[in-house]
């Protein structure tokens, strides 16, 4: 696997010289949805949150590293004991309470986005930092609704000259009616599969990998020696940050196009997973 910086081959980086460090996607690794809880109340189980406290209290590093917006990040995981928080697949990073990076697309390229997608009346979200935006088509009717604030086209086009939209998902189910736009999409933009019926679409530069270079970058400033660094996810948008792990954890439940990138495939979310990985490596 590719790191973020060259190896260093100095026999003190290692694991006992250094704390380790891991990367924790939420849904489908460190969540996943139950009937009946909303979206901004996923917790992980009590067993994983306990694993989480053993792997910090033993000096290691954890960083949330998920696509959600902040708003979506529910009180249980923001008291989990993360040193920093990568949003919006690395479009917002908070290293404790403060915003160290945010990235979202040029107002002019994101006109443009939300003019073919109405073109061919496409529901969509569209995330922010701060907002979550739901423009929904009588034509295209969403599946769910995951309590975003609804506004309609004409209220959305008067608002993109400030609104600061780092990700745009989709319900996958409807991506044929984009066949017209999909020439667009991939010249300006990297379409992912979220493996929970979403697909998003995010600059290519908005990365996890982005993101996770940010919270190292961060921690070397602040004088922190960083040891091997992990990365445990399932879907498309964890693949950069898989790449750029020491080690990368995929999980059973993840989607076949993201096995491949694996160092070690654990348990399903549903079996937590997180922790069989954790205690595999010696972690906890």
């Amino acid at each position: 696997m590719d790191s973020l910086e060259p190896r260093d081959t100095d026999a003190t980086r290692n694991a006992a010289a250094a704390p380790a460090v891991a990367f924790f996607d939420v849904d489908g690794t460190l969540t996943y949805h139950r009937d009946g809880v909303a979206e901004d109340q996923v917790a992980p189980s009590e067993r994983v949150r306990r694993a989480l406290e053993a792997f910090t209290a033993r000096g290691n590093i954890a960083v949330l590293c998920t696509g959600r917006p902040p708003i979506t990040v529910s009180p249980a995981l923001r008291a989990c004991p993360f040193t920093a928080k990568i949003m919006l697949a690395g479009g917002c990073v908070e290293y404790g309470d403060e915003v160290v990076h945010h990235e979202f697309m040029p107002h002019d390229l994101l006109a443009r986005l939300v003019d073919e997608l109405a073109r061919v009346r496409m529901s969509a979200f569209f995330e922010t930092s701060s907002r979550c935006l739901l423009v929904e088509w009588p034509e295209t009717p969403l599946s769910f609704d995951i309590g975003y604030e609804h506004t309609s086209i004409d209220e959305l086009r008067g608002m993109l000259d400030t609104l600061e939209v780092s990700k745009v998902v989709l319900e996958s189910h409807r991506l044929d009616l984009l066949e017209s736009v999909m020439p667009f999409i991939r010249e300006h933009f990297v379409i992912s599969n979220l493996g929970v019926g979403e697909h998003e679409i995010t600059l290519p530069s908005t990365t996890k990998r982005n993101g996770m270079q940010v919270v190292l970058s961060e921690l070397r400033r602040r004088g922190v020696q960083v040891g091997t660094v992990y990365g445990f996810g399932d879907s498309e948008n964890d693949v950069s940050m898989l790449e750029a792990a020491d080690v990368a954890v995929v999980m059973g439940n993840a989607l076949p196009q993201v096995r491949a990138y694996a160092d070690y495939v654990t348990d399903t979310v549903q079996e937590d997973g997180v922790v069989t990985a954790l205690e595999h490596f010696g972690l906890v």
